[in-house]
C-alpha cells in the first residue's frame, strides 16, 4: 500500500516534500491469538531526490473491523529507512477485517501508513486436488485425456469421494514462443471483441460438467473431442479443465488446468517497425509462418 501525508500532491506531481513508502504482513489471513509479522519502508519524496528518513519515530496502530484499538506501538526507521514489528493477536480477536496504520516523522507533515489483514477461523486442508490433461495443444478434431485426482496430504487417495469436473472453453490470445514483439491473429477492439454474440477473452461456455465418484486411486478421468472452432472464427480457444473434490466434511478443493486449441497448424504473425507513421513515410514489416511450438514454415 503506497502511503503519503496527502499534501502537495496534484496530478501525481510532487510539489512538496512528502513521506511514501508501503507496509506488509507476512500473511494475508491470521487466526486470533497468532502473532502477525509486518514490516515498513519509507522514503522522503523532495523536489528533486528521495531522502532515507533513518530515525524517523513511527507510532504504530492497529484496529478491528468494528474500529476498536487492537494495538499501539512506538518504533524507530533503521539506518536504511525500514522498520519491523511483531504483534500478538488476543485469543479473544474479533473476527474481520483489521487495519495497520502508520505515522512516520519526528515533524509536521507527517506521513500516513495504511494496510490491512483478516482474522479469520479457518483449518488446514488435509487433501489435495490435481487436474491434469496428456496434451497442452490440441486442433480441431483432436482428442485429449482429462484425469482428476484427489489424495489425503497423508498420501492415501481418496476413494468414493465426491468429484464435479467441469471444462469451459473461451476465445484467448496466443504467440508462439521465440517471436516475441510479433502480433499473430486478427487485431479487433475491445468493444468488438465479440460482435456477433459469440465467446470472447471475457466470457466462457460451460462444454462439460459431470459429478461422479473418485475409483480406488481416487481419480476421475475421461475424453474430451475439440470440435470445430464455431464463432471463435480464426481465433485460438483455451479448454479449462477444473475438478473440485468434496471431502468429508463438505470442504471444497479446486484444482485447474489448461488446454489451448489452434485454429491451423500454423499462424501468421506480423513484425512493425514503427508503429505509428506519418502519412507520407514507408512502412517496413517483417511477417513469419509460425508452428504453434515456435518453429518457422517461412
Amino acid at each position: 500500500t503506497g502511503i503519503g501525508d496527502g499534501e502537495g500532491d496534484e496530478g501525481g506531481q510532487v510539489t512538496s516534500e512528502q513521506t511514501v513508502g508501503i507496509i506488509f504482513t507476512d500473511r494475508g489471513v491470521y487466526r486470533p491469538g497468532e502473532k502477525v509479522r509486518l514490516k515498513g519502508i519509507a522514503r522522503r519524496a523532495g523536489l528533486k531526490s528521495m531522502e532515507t528518513p533513518a530515525g524517523a519515530a513511527v507510532k504504530l496502530t492497529i484496529k478491528d473491523e468494528r474500529g476498536n484499538d487492537v494495538a499501539a506501538h512506538d518504533a524507530k526507521l533503521s539506518a536504511f529507512g525500514s522498520f519491523a514489528l511483531d504483534v500478538a493477536l488476543p485469543e479473544s480477536a474479533s473476527l474481520g477485517r483489521y487495519e495497520i496504520k502508520a505515522e512516520i516523522g519526528n515533524v509536521e507533515p507527517k506521513g500516513s501508513v495504511t494496510e490491512s489483514f483478516r482474522v479469520e477461523e479457518f483449518k488446514t486442508p488435509d487433501f489435495a486436488v490435481k487436474a491434469t490433461t496428456d496434451k497442452r495443444d490440441v486442433f480441431a478434431g483432436d482428442t485429449f485425456k482429462w484425469n482428476a485426482e484427489a489424495r489425503y496430504l497423508f498420501g492415501a487417495p481418496m476413494r468414493g469421494a465426491k468429484m464435479e469436473v467441469t471444462i469451459t472453453r473461451r476465445r484467448t490470445s496466443f504467440t508462439p514462443p521465440k517471436h516475441t514483439g510479433f502480433y499473430f491473429g486478427e487485431e479487433t477492439a475491445w468493444w468488438m471483441d465479440s460482435p456477433s454474440g459469440g465467446e470472447s477473452e471475457s466470457n466462457s461456455t460451460v462444454v462439460l460438467s459431470k459429478t461422479e465418484v473418485t475409483d480406488e486411486a481416487g481419480t476421475l478421468a475421461g475424453d474430451f473431442m475439440v470440435e470445430a472452432m464455431g464463432k471463435g472464427g480464426g481465433k485460438p480457444m483455451s479448454f479449462v479443465v477444473e475438478a473440485t473434490a468434496t471431502g468429508l466434511t463438505e470442504e471444497e478443493i479446486s484444482a485447474r488446468t489448461a488446454v489451448t486449441a489452434h485454429p491451423a497448424d500454423f499462424y501468421m504473425g506480423v513484425l512493425a517497425e514503427w508503429t505509428f507513421l506519418e502519412s507520407t513515410e514507408t512502412f517496413r514489416a517483417d511477417l513469419a509462418a509460425v508452428r504453434p511450438d515456435g518453429s518457422r514454415i517461412a
